[in-house]
Order: C-alpha cells, then sequence, then structure tokens
C-alpha cells in the first residue's frame, strides 16, 4: 500500500477549490434523475498540483509526492474549501485510498496512469468542444485545451442558447427547452444516442 504527502499552501489551496468547486450545487439527498457530478481531479506535475473541476481549473505550488492522478467527489471538496484546517502549509496524504487533510478524512480514486488527453485540431470549434465534454467530461477536456478555451465556449454557447430564446420567445419557447435542443445537438454530435 503506497502512501503520499504534498505541502501546499492553505491560502492557495482553499481559493483554488473555491473556484473549482463554484458551479457545483449542494442537494441533500440527491435525486436518481440527478445529472452526475463530475470527480475533482488532482494531479501533479513539476512542483504544481493541478486541481481541475467540471468547469474550470486552477494549479498551486506543491512539493512532496503524488500519484499520476487523484479523483474526490466534487460536492465533499466544496464542503471542505471553507472547512480546510489551521496551519500552513497544509500536508494533504492519500493512504488506503483516502486523502488526509488535517483531521479530516475523505474516499478518493487514486489513479495510477492519468487518463489520455484528447487531441483537437487546430480548427476545433465551441461545439466540438462542448460536445468532447459531453463524451468525455469537463476534466478530460480541460487536459487537452486551456481552460479559457472550455470557459469561452461554454459562455459563447450560454449567449446563442439567450439569443436564441429571446428571438422564440413569442413563440412560447423558453431558455429551457433552448438549451435543452443545443445539449441534445451536442450528444449527437459526440456520438451519444
Amino acid at each position: 500500500m503506497s502512501t503520499w504527502e504534498l505541502n501546499v499552501s492553505r491560502k492557495a489551496l482553499e481559493d483554488a477549490l473555491v473556484l473549482v468547486t463554484k458551479d457545483i450545487r449542494v442537494k441533500k439527498p440527491p435525486k436518481p434523475k440527478d445529472k452526475q457530478i463530475e470527480p475533482i481531479r488532482f494531479d501533479f506535475s513539476g512542483g504544481f498540483l493541478d486541481i481541475i473541476g467540471p468547469s474550470t481549473a486552477r494549479s498551486v505550488h506543491a512539493n512532496g509526492t503524488w500519484p499520476a492522478s487523484v479523483r474526490a467527489d466534487a460536492v465533499m471538496m466544496k464542503q471542505l474549501a471553507p472547512r480546510l484546517p489551521l496551519g500552513d502549509p497544509l500536508k494533504l496524504k492519500i493512504e488506503a485510498s483516502r486523502l488526509h487533510v488535517g483531521g479530516l478524512s475523505i474516499g478518493v480514486e487514486v489513479l495510477d496512469i492519468a487518463p489520455e488527453a484528447i487531441l483537437f485540431p487546430a480548427e476545433a470549434t465551441t461545439g466540438d468542444l462542448l460536445a468532447a465534454v459531453e463524451r468525455h467530461g469537463a476534466p478530460r477536456v480541460l487536459m487537452s485545451t486551456a481552460a479559457g478555451a472550455l470557459d469561452k465556449a461554454n459562455l459563447a454557447m450560454a449567449r446563442d442558447v439567450a439569443a436564441a430564446a429571446n428571438h422564440l420567445a413569442d413563440y412560447g419557447v423558453t431558455r429551457a427547452e433552448v438549451e435543452a435542443i443545443v445539449r441534445l445537438g451536442l450528444r449527437r454530435k459526440a456520438g451519444i444516442n
């Protein structure tokens, strides 16, 4: 059984966790029909711990040892962010598939090999990026492209959905209906039936 430990700045870790979990809504208890929330991923390379959430990522300086990749429940990470123990630097320790931060412990999935990156052509469109998110999940897409590109794609889709809903409002079409049609189109583009 392997043990890994990293030292990170408490403030940098808190800021990163708050950022990458900002879009996660905590529901109690989750309903079966609720969309599964992508886990938060922690990758360590070159002195940086990359913390990758469903729609954004942040890197923080760290030192120590870490497996290829670690995935943790996003809701638990959102709840942990404002409750980090005092002390600087903080020690993150993984032992027996548990992430220990001070006296807190959370179950994690330790991946020995990081998921393979997706190759996008230089002329990839907003639709291509968002279809890849539907097929592979935001963390894997974020591994393959800059977080800014994915943020721009999400903003462009939101802008286009709002404009289409505005144009169709006289016909009784709502924004939610337009967004559902766009998501269906993205799923088709991604080859998901």
